[in-house]
């Protein structure tokens, strides 16, 4: 095995890591930021939703610059504003701050998985693709892991804000790893041309959708539950301590560190892709109707419970290679760009979605000036889980590939 390719790869996957510790923190800080800014489920959603707003709006421009220059060149930069709306956020204690710190943090972020799919795609063979990007994604779950019960010990120790002080001072370590990582020959390709061309041929392309919409859906447990609303679930309707909410929430993320090589291993080798979509996401269904029909189950139960999650949504790593594999390799940065707009805005929609039913059914009853949701109105948000990963089965169920080779039952 090569050294220098996946040198060159798990030096930008630092970049992910970090910016999957910004985009899932609030599932473990959102009791202490709700106490500490004084605000409800749907301005905290607003807050968390604010990253995944500028993250989507400069996913086209991010894949263009990605396609054009060097990883030298840009991800110094781009981890460079994410540090700004870092350190904002760790100084705001209003929402109108917290909001504008997320969306600066956003915009940096947008060049994260991009960057990372540049290297994999610059330094390896297509068909060894999915196993390559489901090494990169099962490291940036680490970031998962690190933003519950580690951060929400660090936050109770010291405040919130000083644990994402520190947040930020991880954030300037890799930067520099990034500085001294990339030559700026090694990807370096600004012969190719971005036309409108290129742009409306990536959208019309059925497979950008197919593999778009399915990622989007099957990730749920990760960019509605994990990242935003399950330590509050966990505290509320089940009575658990924020530290133990937070430590079973992140057990999906244990699961997709686990289960992501291995399902890009599968991918990578399997002729029945089609198959594999449809099991995950049926599976996923009935693992999610345990919140749906609340029970009296253990610490060790929910554990359980959101590991099988995340080994199962692993799934979501066929998804972005569907797009990948079926778009001009010449334009790779804008595809993943235009697959990471479908994924993300239609997850940001659920989770807003998620915090409204929340609030619609609140009763008014606050204590030590939480908000706090009954079970029954968990219970009513939680249906947004088996109807997605149905529709996911569907999805999958109509997959073909390109190359004309039906992915049969």
């Amino acid at each position: 095995m090569k050294i220098k390719p996946w040198a060159a790869c798990l030096s930008i996957t630092l970049f992910f890591v970090y910016e999957f510790i910004q985009c899932t923190m609030l599932d473990s800080l959102t009791p202490l930021l709700m106490k500490s800014m004084h605000i409800d489920a749907a301005q905290v959603a607003y807050i968390s939703a604010a990253y995944f707003y500028t993250n989507i709006l400069f996913l086209i421009p991010a894949g263009i610059i990605l396609d054009k220059y060097s990883l030298k060149q840009i991800a110094p930069m781009a981890i460079s504003i994410s540090l700004i709306g870092t350190f904002i956020f760790s100084q705001s204690h209003t929402l109108a701050f917290a909001i504008i710190a997320r969306l600066i943090s956003g915009i940096g972020g947008a060049f994260a998985f991009n960057s990372c799919a540049k290297a994999a795609i610059h330094h390896f063979s297509p068909e060894r693709f999915p196993f390559v990007i489901g090494i990169i994604t099962s490291l940036a779950f680490l970031g998962g892991v690190l933003s519950h019960a580690p951060l929400l010990y660090l936050a109770t120790q010291e405040g919130w804000d000083q644990a994402i002080l520190k947040l930020g001072e991880i954030g300037i370590a890799i930067l520099l790893v990034n500085f001294f990582a990339h030559r700026d020959e090694e990807f370096k390709n600004s012969k190719i041309i971005f036309s409108l061309n290129d742009f409306f041929a990536i959208l019309k392309n059925k497979f950008t959708w197919i593999g778009g919409i399915y990622t989007s859906l099957i990730n749920l447990p990760v960019i509605l539950l994990s990242s935003m609303w399950s330590t509050l679930y966990l505290t509320q309707a089940n009575h658990l301590s924020s530290l133990t909410a937070s430590f079973c929430s992140s057990a999906t993320f244990i699961g997709l560190i686990i289960g992501s090589p291995f399902v890009g291993l599968l991918a990578s080798s399997a002729k029945n892709t089609k198959r594999l979509m449809q099991l995950s996401a049926a599976s996923l269904a009935m693992i999610s109707l345990v919140f749906i029909f609340p029970l009296s189950l253990s610490v060790k139960l929910f554990w359980i419970i959101f590991f099988l999650l995340g080994i199962v949504s692993s799934a979501q790593t066929i998804g972005y290679s569907i797009v990948i594999q079926n778009n001009s390799f010449n334009h790779s940065s804008l595809v993943v760009s235009i697959a990471s707009i479908i994924v993300l805005t239609l997850g940001t929609l659920l989770k807003v979605l998620f915090g409204k039913i929340l609030d619609f059914g609140w009763k008014g009853t606050v204590d030590h000036g939480l908000m706090v949701y009954p079970a029954q109105d968990f219970a009513h948000a939680m249906i947004i889980l088996p109807i997605s990963f149905l529709m996911a089965f569907l999805i999958a169920h109509g997959y073909v590939s390109n190359k004309g080779t039906a992915h049969q039952s």
